[in-house]
């Protein structure tokens, strides 16, 4: 592994840029979820940002949320929504953006590290991260120069994120 040399961390226009970079890169054919780990799509939506089983389709990861909450809506008697990722298209998203995996070198070069959260899944996915607190989120005005669609999936997925990751399994 090289050794990086880093003289301070990115800014936020910095990161924004990055994660433009990344995201826009097109996906492989015929992959879905992360690049390794025994095939289980490691992201932050899933508990401990590891899925508990192992998707083959797109399909079946929006039936588990689907059935995520349509259990949570039976328990409460409230509608908390569906998704649909059926006419999303896959794309390769970055899930890690802590401020301290974008860091700068002695020379200026911007790196990008860690990419254990990384993998192609429907848009969704890949936006996301960014509207998820982090340690170091990125302001809305900054998030939003990243071109990539807010799904009007993104608010039934946190309901059921909330969810998961009260879970047990």
């Amino acid at each position: 592994m090289e050794y990086i040399d880093v003289d301070h961390f990115a800014s936020d226009e910095e990161r924004a840029r990055a994660i433009t970079e990344l995201i826009t890169i097109p996906p492989p054919q015929g992959v879905l979820g992360s690049f390794w780990h025994r095939g289980l799509i490691r992201h932050p939506f899933f508990k401990d940002r590891e899925a508990f089983k192992k998707y083959s389709t797109v399909g079946e990861i929006q039936d588990s949320i689907k059935d995520v909450l349509h259990n949570l809506s039976t328990n409460t008697g409230r509608d908390f929504g569906e998704v649909d990722f059926s006419e999303e298209p896959l794309w390769c998203y970055y899930g890690d953006i802590y401020r301290e995996n974008f860091p700068v070198d002695s020379s200026g070069r911007l790196w990008v590290v860690d990419f254990d959260v990384t993998g192609v899944l429907p848009a969704s996915f890949a936006s996301f991260p960014l509207d998820v607190k982090y340690k170091h989120p990125l302001p809305i005005p900054i998030r939003n120069t990243i071109p990539i669609e807010r799904s009007k999936n993104l608010k039934p997925m946190f309901r059921a994120y909330r969810l998961i990751q009260m879970s047990s399994e």
